[in-house]
């Protein structure tokens, strides 16, 4: 449910940053208030709380899949209270039950998760450990791009030209973009096509508004 929550937060987020960051790309080729920038900047702060937040949130599941402890014996699967277990493979819970607790498991070791009546084996293990790597280096790049990204806008709206600082904040967006890809990449490579569409979406939303500030850039 936390992480339910934290997600459904962490898309409110995105949504009004990419909101403020087209406001303000707009504004900026037309001039614009203090205090319009100023409110601006504030609600950016509570946006970035919320997409923070979800960054801790996948810390917390990283460091939950380190603590797993493999079971003594396969039969140990099979005395579980069926109501409450469930096996864990690629992002998919299956309900462990007294028909399929002998067969489910697959490769052995018989793994038990930190996350409550979860269980998988070593191969999803492997997987779980990947994607959670995927999902917080990818949570935290984005922040770092949209760090850049607005540290560019008030530059512009400050300088009123291209300051020095800008190229090297523009390789940071490149590079960031670029590590994105490669863990949309790795969701592509594990079969949930859904979650690397995502990532190219808010990529090209974004990239738009790259677009905007450099032809705000062109016309300095």
């Amino acid at each position: 449910a936390t992480t339910r929550l934290a997600t459904s937060l962490d898309l409110v987020g995105w949504f009004a940053l990419l909101a403020i960051f087209e406001i303000e790309s707009y504004w900026l080729r037309r001039g614009s208030s203090r205090a319009v920038a100023g409110a601006l900047h504030i609600l950016r702060l509570g946006c970035l709380a919320l997409i923070a937040n979800t960054f801790f949130i996948y810390f917390r599941e990283m460091m939950q899949i380190g603590e797993a402890a493999a079971l003594i014996s396969q039969q140990a699967l099979c005395d579980l209270n069926f109501e409450t277990s469930y096996f864990l493979f690629n992002q998919t819970y299956s309900a462990i039950t007294a028909a399929n607790c002998a067969a489910l498991p697959g490769s052995l070791p018989i793994i038990q998760l930190a996350e409550f009546g979860t269980y998988t084996n070593t191969e999803g293990l492997a997987i779980a450990s990947l994607q959670a790597w995927a999902s917080l280096i990818e949570s935290g790049v984005w922040i770092i791009y949209a760090t850049a990204l607005t540290v560019i806008v008030v530059l512009r709206q400050r300088a009123h030209s291209m300051t020095a600082l800008e190229p090297l904040l523009a390789m940071t967006c490149r590079a960031s973009i670029a590590i994105i890809f490669c863990c949309a990449a790795s969701w592509a490579y594990h079969g949930h096509y859904l979650y690397t569409w995502d990532s190219c979406l808010w990529i090209a939303g974004f990239t738009i508004i790259e677009t905007n500030l450099s032809q705000w850039r062109k016309a300095l």
